[in-house]
């Protein structure tokens, strides 16, 4: 008999299995899922509304709370000193938590050991989880199975039926673009506040809730258009925005080349005619920062020396690699023509049925 399988998504498609019938989660699973879900929302409100650039973490805590909680719940069905070691902890955290909040450990460790046990719990979900291979698409091998099925999953995680692999290499990226800024954001953001420039801090927050905007339009419709041009747009601005805040190109220390970022990813998404224009987005703002430090009566040499520096080196990089894109484009174009040129020419020779056996034979491994 064939094991039945489910998806690393529909694995988080309930996070409340269903009641009626025959269901572990009925009994005693409330008296496990609620506690465990109350437990994890009162550690993430201790440890992520302390500091500003913890808040986007709080997520984190309901996610594990509702999944981790529901497994429990289920296991503890077939073993009921999980019901009672869950009700017992919950307990005592409860009639500690204050004293912790007091006298305990930097929120900062305690938030960093609980998203290392998430990400942990996520790896032990992506192992255990069986996911539906594509069999159009050959497999991959590393030396990490666990690596490997997460970007697996990663990569089947916004893709439609008849994606064409280019776009499946576009969406895994915006995946990564998007994950990337909800987890460095906070870090600048916290950075910024101990540097007392909270503007500075609230801009890096706001490029982490845009990128999780993004990031889930991407999720639900599985078209990046719209999700890649928000997260540019806000790869785009965000650094200008803090380099306003700190005063300047010495203060920010060029923070302002990170918007570099946004023309050449629009090589990626948007082809070489719309990256030119993010390009030019880009060259506008350099030149309006460098105006304003001007205007700030800031030292001329140095505003001139930062300038120059990162307008030449950001056109001599997009310039390449839009030169590279266009050469390719037009290599791989040279080869699709010859591709349908053979093609017409088998048809002319065989009858249909046998020149597309033919192909599907030659195509296979």
């Amino acid at each position: 008999m064939k094991e039945e399988t489910m998806s690393f998504w529909s694995y988080f498609g309930s996070p409340f299995p269903a009641t009626t019938g025959f269901s572990a989660y009925r009994s005693p699973g409330l008296l496990v899922h609620l506690p465990v879900v109350l437990f994890s929302t009162l550690l993430g409100i201790w440890l992520c509304f302390g500091d500003l650039w913890l808040y986007p973490l709080f997520g984190l805590y309901l996610v594990v709370g509702l999944y981790f909680g529901r497994d429990l719940a289920i296991f503890a069905h077939y073993n009921p000193f999980i019901t009672l070691g869950v009700i017992g902890g919950s307990i005592v955290f409860l009639v500690i938590a204050p004293e912790l909040r007091i006298s305990g450990p930097e929120p900062l460790i305690c938030a960093a050991i609980t998203g290392a046990l998430g990400v942990m719990y996520a790896l032990y979900i992506s192992w255990y989880v069986d996911l539906d291979q594509d069999e159009t698409r050959p497999p991959t091998t590393t030396r990490f199975p666990v690596i490997q099925r997460l970007i697996d999953r990663i990569d089947h995680a916004a893709t439609q039926d008849g994606d064409s692999e280019p776009v499946r290499l576009r969406k895994t990226l915006l995946i990564f673009l998007s994950v990337a800024g909800m987890l460095l954001a906070p870090w600048v953001a916290r950075h910024l506040s101990i540097l007392s420039l909270p503007q500075a801090a609230n801009a890096a927050l706001s490029f982490a809730a845009i990128s999780l905007v993004a990031l889930l339009l991407l999720l639900i419709t599985r078209r990046e258009t719209v999700a890649a041009g928000l997260q540019l747009l806000a790869l785009l601005m965000t650094p200008a925005v803090i380099h306003w805040q700190m005063g300047g190109f010495a203060t920010s220390g060029g923070i302002v080349l990170w918007s570099l970022l946004a023309p050449l990813c629009a090589l990626v998404f948007f082809g070489t005619r719309w990256a030119t224009l993010w390009f030019g987005a880009f060259g506008l703002l350099v030149l309006g920062i460098t105006a304003r430090d001007v205007q700030l009566g800031l030292d001329m040499d140095t505003i001139v020396l930062f300038a120059e520096n990162i307008l030449l080196v950001s056109t001599l990089a997009f310039i390449a690699l839009r030169f590279f894109i266009v050469e390719r484009d037009r290599i791989q174009g040279a080869l699709e023509h010859e591709q349908a040129h053979s093609e017409k020419l088998l048809l002319n020779i065989l009858p249909a049925p046998i020149a597309a056996r033919l192909k599907d034979d030659h195509q296979a491994p």
